[in-house]
């Protein structure tokens, strides 16, 4: 089936979301400096004056991050027409996931997007920015699938860098 590119009064004809507030502050995006598929380094100032969505993941799991990425690369081809759209995804599995296997697992997973960054680095650096930075828990132990637990949630970035969130209606 053939994926409906959106147009842009599509995308903006929505109500505004909420800021992710935290300590009565807008909640903004932690300074971040990793090596992305491409073996560049990729910091959080590199988007910018992009709208981009942030997972956490690792190339081996067999349960959530799959299904995360399929959608990903849903949403990819739909905003292909939005050069300051992004994504940014960081691997929880960074002694096996190095740059060349993540370039590997975009070229099978069909990730074409130039402003999506499957990034790498030190784990201590992203497991701080995903539980601290992003309040998206990750963690690491033997005793989970894998060897790797993590949310199964995305983070919207704002183009000014600020991270955003839905307000569900109270019931």
């Amino acid at each position: 089936s053939r994926t409906k590119n959106l147009s842009l009064n599509e995308v903006t004809n929505t109500t505004p979301l909420s800021y992710l507030i935290i300590n009565g502050e807008k909640k903004k995006v932690s300074s971040f400096s990793f090596i992305n598929q491409n073996g560049k380094t990729i910091t959080n100032e590199d988007y910018i004056g992009k709208v981009f969505l942030l997972e956490f993941f690792f190339t081996t799991c067999t349960t959530i991050c799959p299904i995360m990425n399929t959608n990903l690369v849903h949403i990819q081809n739909s905003f292909t027409s939005f050069p300051d759209f992004g994504i940014a995804s960081f691997t929880i599995n960074p002694e096996f996931d190095t740059s060349e296997v993540l370039k590997i697992y975009a070229k099978e997973n069909g990730i074409t997007n130039p402003n999506w960054n499957l990034m790498t680095g030190e784990r201590r650096d992203i497991y701080k920015l995903a539980n601290d930075g992003f309040n998206l828990y990750t963690a690491a132990s033997p005793d989970f699938v894998d060897g790797f637990e993590h949310s199964g949630y995305f983070a919207i970035i704002d183009k000014e860098g600020y991270i955003r969130s839905r307000v569900d209606p109270v019931s």
